[in-house]
């Protein structure tokens, strides 16, 4: 019997437990007819909530999926490994999901190769493994995302977690994750730990494609295992990020298991430290200075390479919006140093571009006819914007459907025609392309 078990039966009724958690019955009792139903908790109740009845089913489903969920956050958060310097300084390594997969071995590799290769074995699927995970997909139809959290492999699918019917939540221990936007088009979580996982995972991909109307084709087995690699190493190669304690790379100590990046070589003495650049040292309480550090000069990021750069949410925005905004007939697509313009020959139709954490579109359209909910910004002063006076900022998932509005709206202003027959295109996968070139 488990501890939440016990709990749980010294809430319903006073009852004693010997060594090995079995309920000792007074004599008299009939035990046969005692009857309990097991609801896990996670506190004693108080004298008053000890008189209410127990709780409903409904009840008690609602309390697991807050359960499941929170165990998500905690997940997420122990993705983040956080150490202290020898200063006391927060260090935090943020690992990539192929530096996961490399440190995590088997059996997860294991399970990896074998779930990847199965959903590849279907006709048109395809992978992409970005920092956060490895997602398939159909054209623009996501289809599933596999993650390592901790010591777990984990599959979100696109599928309905709450449709007890026809995925029973004693065989599958499927959970909702369709709270976070990143998962909200393949919210069905599973947790892969075992052969038996597995299996139920194929068993949710064959139901998966089956919607869908896909079926398999030839392929050829890969193997996905890798070698296991050392912190430091991974660090060097950039698939984990050192950070401090303000998000900013960090540049103290490497003694306790922070490690300054490959690039930053050290470079010899050519004068000493000044008096006055000793005292600001002490004030700053850093390294003491040992050499003058050469001011590298600035270079401004492509638009491909801030793409890149960016979260999972924003470059599936992106793809979203570029995909939206092409469905209309003779518009082509050209990305360039600073942006992605979409336009129909001469007609600049809209422009994408990126900075920092928002993604940014501006159309070829006048504010005067936007609706004010919107909050779009008159641009026109600048010579840059001319063509595309309108911008709107993508900061969530109403300001994708906003944004939306307008591209039909800017679309009828200039009699573009939709393209019923349009074929979507992996918007990333382009960015990879000309980052390549």
């Amino acid at each position: 019997m488990s501890e939440n078990e016990k709990k749980y039966l010294a809430i319903v009724e006073e009852v004693d437990i010997d060594n090995e958690g079995v309920v000792m019955v007074p004599e008299g009792t009939d035990a046969a007819k005692q009857t309990v139903k097991i609801v896990y908790v996670d506190r004693y109740p108080t004298e008053q909530e000890s008189k209410q009845p127990a709780p409903a089913e409904e009840e008690v489903a609602a309390y697991d999926a807050t359960a499941e969920a929170q165990n998500e956050r905690e997940e997420a958060e122990e993705d983040e490994e956080v150490v202290l310097d020898e200063n006391g300084l927060v260090i935090r390594y943020r690992k990539s999901f192929t530096a996961k997969l490399i440190q995590t071995q088997n059996p997860n590799q294991d399970y990896y190769t074998e779930i990847k290769n199965y959903l590849l074995s279907y006709k048109g699927v395809k992978s992409r493994v970005s920092w956060n995970y490895d997602s398939f997909n159909k054209g623009r139809k996501k289809l599933v995302k596999m993650v390592i959290r901790g010591k777990t492999l984990v599959m979100y699918l696109a599928l309905d977690p709450k449709d007890e019917q026809t995925f029973s939540p004693t065989k599958y221990f499927q959970f909702d994750a369709s709270e976070y936007a990143k998962y909200a088009e393949t919210p069905f979580g599973i947790k892969v730990k075992s052969d038996r996982g597995v299996k139920h995972a194929k068993e949710l991909i064959d139901l998966l494609m089956a919607s869908l109307g896909l079926t398999k084709g030839e392929s050829i087995a890969q193997d996905y295992h890798k070698p296991y690699e050392s912190t430091e190493q991974l660090i060097a190669e950039g698939l984990i990020k050192v950070v401090g304690g303000n998000n900013a790379p960090f540049e103290g100590s490497t003694e306790q298991g922070a490690f300054v990046e490959a690039q930053q070589k050290e470079q010899p003495i050519t004068e000493e430290p000044t008096e006055q650049a000793e005292e600001q040292a002490e004030v700053e309480d850093t390294l003491p200075i040992e050499e003058p550090v050469k001011k590298e000069r600035y270079v401004n990021k492509s638009f491909a390479q801030k793409m890149m750069a960016s979260s999972e949410i924003i470059q599936d925005w992106y793809d979203d919006l570029k995909n939206y905004a092409l469905r209309f007939k003779k518009l082509k697509s050209r990305i360039s140093k600073k942006f992605d313009s979409i336009n129909k020959g001469r007609l600049q139709f809209v422009k994408l571009s990126v900075a920092g954490k928002t993604l940014k579109l501006y159309l070829n359209m006048d504010i005067a006819t936007t609706d004010p909910k919107f909050h779009c910004k008159d641009v026109s002063d600048k010579k840059t914007y001319e063509p595309v006076p309108v911008l709107i900022r993508i900061k969530s998932g109403r300001a994708v459907k906003y944004a939306k509005r307008l591209i039909d709206q800017c679309a009828e202003q200039h009699g573009l025609v939709e393209n019923k027959k349009f074929i979507g295109v992996d918007a990333i996968a382009l960015i990879e392309e000309s980052l390549a070139k």
